[in-house]
């Protein structure tokens, strides 16, 4: 069977490795009836965590401004992947 990038996120999800900013929130492996499999990706965990922070940020009434709102979801985001990886 001709291998691509797909087979690389099969083997990440069955090995169940740490957390990185770019690791699937929920992947999803997808068996064909021809004995072919392909992961489903959907948002990376870094995208999620960046999203519920932002709408922490919008929900409390931060005026931050976009660029600074955007930025401190992205960072909030990196510290929580760090602190889960301690």
């Amino acid at each position: 069977m001709k291998q691509d990038h797909s087979d690389f996120f099969i083997d990440r999800v069955r090995s169940k490795s740490p957390t990185t900013a770019g690791s699937p929130l929920n992947p999803q492996i997808l068996k064909f009836g021809d004995g072919s499999e392909i992961v489903n990706m959907g948002l990376t965990k870094r995208e999620y965590f960046a999203a519920m922070a932002m709408q922490a940020l919008i929900t409390r009434g931060a005026h931050l401004g976009i660029e600074n709102a955007t930025h401190n979801s992205v960072v909030y985001a990196d510290s929580l992947i760090e602190a889960l990886n301690k």
